[in-house]
């Protein structure tokens, strides 16, 4: 019976961690896309392209005219 009473306090405890996580991400979603949008601005240009920003040509590279 212990067991059981340990295996299900872990269970409510994990699931309100992750209803936390949820939680916290639903509310602060635009303040993490302002993140990733600075972090995604510092990264370095590979190629001389942009990672954050392709080319317009690359979209239509593989059409025939």
């Amino acid at each position: 019976m212990k067991k059981f009473f340990c295996a299900l306090v872990k269970l409510v405890t994990v699931l309100a961690l992750l209803g936390a996580l949820l939680y916290a991400a639903v509310t602060y979603w635009d303040k993490i896309m302002e993140f990733v949008a600075k972090v995604r601005s510092l990264l370095p240009c590979r190629d001389g392209g942009c990672v954050c920003a392709p080319a317009e040509s690359d979209d239509y590279a593989d059409w025939e005219m």
